[in-house]
């Protein structure tokens, strides 16, 4: 189904110039020695909280608007859970089989954490039947 703004044009063509031209945008006012002044803005944490997820569950969206709501919901959780557990886990595993004696893997605790953890909390919380 195409998406249509003014009954005239699509939607994914809007979507393509507002990329292009904030892609533009950051190509201009960039250089390789230093970040740019906006680079808090557009950091990991940022955009793992807004575009990479959007982009993580337009699948599950998809299955929902096909009629497969529960499936779509179950998705949205156990995707990036089993992301989380096959990305982080096996790693994490393999290492400390490797090197028992080491004493582990240093944790780096800030306010971004709190912030993170504080929304995925609330996520799961308010979505719960």
């Amino acid at each position: 189904t195409n998406f249509l703004i003014n009954d005239s044009f699509p939607l994914w063509a809007v979507l393509l110039l507002c990329s292009f031209g904030v892609s533009l945008l950051v190509y201009l006012t960039s250089r390789p020695e230093e970040p740019p002044i906006y680079h808090n803005f557009l950091s990991d944490a940022i955009l793992g909280l807004t575009i990479l997820a959007w982009g993580n569950s337009l699948g599950d969206l998809s299955m929902a608007r096909h009629g497969y709501p529960g499936i779509g919901i179950s998705a949205c959780f156990g995707g990036p859970l089993l992301n989380l557990l096959m990305g982080l886990g096996l790693p994490y595993t393999i290492l400390l089989v490797d090197e028992p004696e080491d004493k582990g893997v240093e944790l780096v605790y800030n306010r971004m954490v709190t912030l993170l953890y504080t929304t995925i909390s609330i996520s799961l919380v308010s979505s719960m039947k």
